[in-house]
């Protein structure tokens, strides 16, 4: 990811552009599904509101790229 802000290809329009926020919203849903699971650091409801959102997100910008 560094690579790609400093190279170039994350600063130009497109889908990469828009790829690399959604995998992250991802990747922190299912951090969120840790927490929830584990039922430490946050409050459970949180954590699942949280993990819903950025799932929805995430997915969305997948969809309208």
């Amino acid at each position: 990811m560094a690579f790609g802000l400093v190279g170039g290809p994350l600063r130009r329009p497109g889908p990469p552009s828009l790829q690399v926020p959604a995998a992250g919203l991802t990747a922190h849903a299912a951090w969120d599904a840790y927490h929830w699971w584990a039922d430490r650091i946050v409050v459970r409801s949180f954590a699942e509101w949280c993990g819903v959102l950025d799932l929805t997100l995430g997915v969305g910008i997948l969809v309208l790229v």
